[in-house]
């Protein structure tokens, strides 16, 4: 299972020079919304906005690997397109003008629908869909949670009613700070407000104390835990070689050794001949989210550069259920990722710049200074011996296909309802692994 994967992305709002800047809205004239402004339940607008941000978030996770593989190629690549979101959301909300447009853009939450004075109802169907992500405790163990938390400095004229759509279309947590008298108060409050949200598994965050400028600290916390519905094997587990090189089974210029996990069960499965690549479903308790896995038989940069959201949706629909044996890592991967210079790569800009942001639906003159994401998967066989013991149950007759995810691999966990991408990750090297022994 995944034991814990836990998502913290951070902004840090602090004191810019204001600026005016023109609104901008795409296809304003698309807009249809019900009498008192918002979209009705029966407005076919609502199931466009859901498919929007499924869409959005889809090629977001594309566009951000891309942006950060290439300033750190040859490593591993993980985040989570929802977290990130639901902080931009915040921002959105807070945003007018060109960074209103850029960040619309970004969360694809602009084409068909006017936002001119009316873009609360773009935030109730943003709201909507995270709640419809939350998913209590079960007797199974399965859990997410998404936890917002909006910090204040204390008596900085914060514009009341971002306050109050924050509280109650985003369920954020508000509470003032003194980050300028008193910021090392601040920083244990933030730091436990984190801690108490992942349950106690990521600790003293922030390793340095709020700059005395600070003005609003926006946080998103993204836990959860899940059981396979199929767990691996634990005795099965064998040191076994990873292939890291280029071509995917051709021309490797490195192998290292990882621990590789071992299942057989009836799973989601599809081989692609024409975009040589091999897809595999491993579905957690309760069947409401299910880590996909792509191996390419070319060496996965190449395959990403030439893979888009509706590829990787073709993908997902092709898949078919039936007894599959598979070899996958058990690794534990830990990542945390300045987000500044990819979004400024994606296009959005402004926010970053202190001549240009425009969010003065929080506050007058302040900018984003800082943008950190901090992701930990924990990927292990978890289960019962009885129960992996019945998935282990089919043989290598020939007749089942075999997957081997023994080379670079791309990986993401999508809540299945709705689409949406919770996790990503590309895999160049697992972690844990150890010297290539002959």
């Amino acid at each position: 299972m995944i034991r814990s994967v836990l998502i913290l992305p951070i902004l840090l709002l602090t004191m810019s020079v204001e600026t005016d800047a023109m609104i901008i809205f795409e296809n304003p004239e698309a807009a249809n919304m019900s009498s008192n402004g918002t979209l009705s339940y029966t407005d076919p607008y609502r199931a466009r906005v859901d498919h929007l941000i499924q869409r959005a978030l889809e090629e977001f996770s594309l566009r951000l690997e891309a942006a950060v593989s290439s300033q750190t190629p040859g490593q591993n690549t993980v985040f989570s397109p929802l977290s990130i979101a639901s902080v931009l959301a915040l921002v959105l909300l807070g945003a007018r003008g060109v960074t209103h447009a850029e960040v619309a853009r970004l969360l694809g939450v602009t084409a068909g629908i006017n936002l001119t004075g009316k873009s609360h109802a773009v935030h109730e169907e943003l709201g909507r869909l995270l709640d419809m992500l939350e998913e209590r405790k079960e007797k199974d163990g399965t859990h997410l949670s998404i936890a917002k938390g909006l910090f204040l400095q204390h008596n900085f004229h914060i514009n009341q009613s971002f306050v109050n759509y924050t509280r109650d279309i985003y369920h954020s947590e508000v509470r003032e700070l003194d980050f300028q008298q008193n910021p090392r108060e601040a920083l244990k409050i933030i730091n436990k407000w984190v801690e108490n949200r992942t349950e106690g598994h990521i600790k003293d965050l922030l390793t340095q104390e709020p700059d005395l400028q600070t003005k609003a600290v926006i946080a998103s916390a993204l836990y959860f835990i899940g059981q396979w519905e199929n767990p691996f094997y634990p005795g099965a587990t064998k040191v076994k070689p990873f292939y890291v090189g280029k071509e995917g089974g051709k021309n490797y210029n490195e192998i290292i050794d990882v621990d590789l996990m071992v299942n057989g069960a009836e799973i989601p499965y599809y081989a692609d001949p024409v975009r040589r690549c091999t897809i595999i479903g491993m579905p957690y308790k309760g069947n409401k989210i299910t880590m996909y896995v792509i191996v390419p038989d070319t060496d996965v940069k190449s395959f990403l550069d030439t893979t888009s959201a509706s590829d990787m949706e073709h993908l997902i629909k092709k898949t078919e259920k039936r007894p599959v044996i598979f070899f996958f890592p058990r690794m534990r991967l830990e990542s945390t990722i300045n987000l500044v210079p990819p979004l400024k790569k994606m296009g959005l800009k402004s926010l970053f710049d202190i001549h240009t942001a425009n969010l003065t639906n929080i506050a007058d003159g302040i900018f984003v200074n800082e943008a950190v994401h901090k992701v930990e998967i924990d990927i292990t066989e978890d289960g019962t011996v009885a129960s992996a013991a019945t998935a282990f149950s089919f043989t290598r007759d020939g007749s089942n296909p075999v997957v081997r995810v023994e080379k670079p691999f791309i990986f993401f966990i999508r809540h299945d309802e709705t689409g949406v991408t919770l996790f990503w990750g590309t895999v160049i090297k697992p972690t844990p692994h150890y010297k290539h022994t002959q």
